[in-house]
């Protein structure tokens, strides 16, 4: 009866205790998220007040644009560990990489960083799909690995056609 005197829900409300955030840009300087070490602190505070138990970082590697190396990566990290007072939430970190012919090459002469395991963080272009994504796909499973598919709901070319987000989940 008298709805404008309920309590708005927060976000906070609707995260549980100890979630784990498996994509963040929090990692300092590197792409489009943190721009230096005090963003940095800045976020995870932010997520920490959250309630979030570990939050993993993965910024973009994609070539041409963010051409993050597996070294720049955890030296971004290793310079964030050391300014951190707390240890919570705990952090680690994978990348988030761009499907495309670059990262073909990446997946048959590179260890690739993983979000847990051999879990890899990938997106696709928001213009269009690569033509051979099902044998990149492919080729990285045959290397052991397991995608899991950043933002879907970007691949705005995907929408008319839901079977496609069928198949990738296959």
């Amino acid at each position: 009866m008298f709805s404008f005197l309920k309590k708005k829900p927060r976000l906070v409300d609707f995260i549980p205790k100890g979630f784990v955030d498996i994509h963040s840009h929090i990692l300092p300087g590197i792409d489009d998220g943190a721009k230096n070490i005090s963003q940095s602190i800045q976020l995870i505070d932010g997520m920490n007040n959250l309630r979030f138990g570990k939050l993993i970082a993965t910024p973009h590697t994609m070539a041409g644009v963010w051409d993050n190396s597996s070294e720049d990566i955890k030296e971004s990290y290793k310079s964030l560990k050391n300014k951190l007072e707390s240890e919570q939430p705990e952090i680690s970190f994978a990348s988030e990489y761009l499907i495309d012919n670059s990262f073909l090459e990446k997946i048959q002469s590179k260890k690739l960083l993983c979000l847990k395991d051999n879990y890899v963080l990938v997106e696709l272009s928001y213009l269009q799909a690569p033509v051979n994504l099902y044998e990149i796909l492919f080729e990285l499973q045959l290397k052991g690995y397991l995608p899991v598919l950043a933002h879907p709901e970007r691949y705005s070319y995907f929408f008319n056609q839901f079977k496609n987000f069928e198949n990738l989940k296959n």
